[in-house]
């Protein structure tokens, strides 16, 4: 029907390894389908050739390989953060250490971190963590 979703049934272990059993499951029976459409999208002009980017790796994500993320990164001179052990859903089970400490490009209008604007949203959708373009919102 064009939609995938991750099998509730494996969900933890590729997506939730380091959340408690219980959340786990509360996310895998409510995660909402991502459109196939999504993954064969075409990017003529990739934000990061022009503009700072930031990339998380979490060392034991099972959903993008590690050193796919590793390579996007380099890719992209992006700055880099790595949290050792982590799984895909590095922003819900470990919080404290998804700090860039980066402001928001030196705009005037925010003297906010990445962490304090972006992280302390437990829910990020899969996209948000791949690569970040972290300007000025206003």
């Amino acid at each position: 029907d064009g939609f995938d979703y991750l099998d509730p049934a494996r969900f933890r272990e590729y997506f939730a390894a380091g959340l408690p059993a219980e959340q786990a499951a509360f996310e895998a029976r409510s995660q909402v389908m991502i459109a196939d459409a999504n993954f064969r999208a075409v990017i003529t002009i990739p934000a990061w050739r022009s503009k700072p980017s930031w990339m998380l790796v979490a060392t034991k994500d099972r959903t993008i390989n590690p050193d796919l993320e590793r390579w996007y990164a380099v890719r992209a001179n992006s700055r880099t953060v790595e949290v050792p052990g982590a799984s895909h859903s590095v922003y819900a089970s470990r919080p404290k250490e998804v700090e860039i400490g980066e402001s928001f490009n030196g705009c005037e209008c925010h003297s906010t971190s990445f962490t304090g604007r972006i992280a302390r949203r437990p829910m990020l959708p899969v996209h948000c963590r791949w690569m970040f373009r972290v300007g000025c919102i206003r």
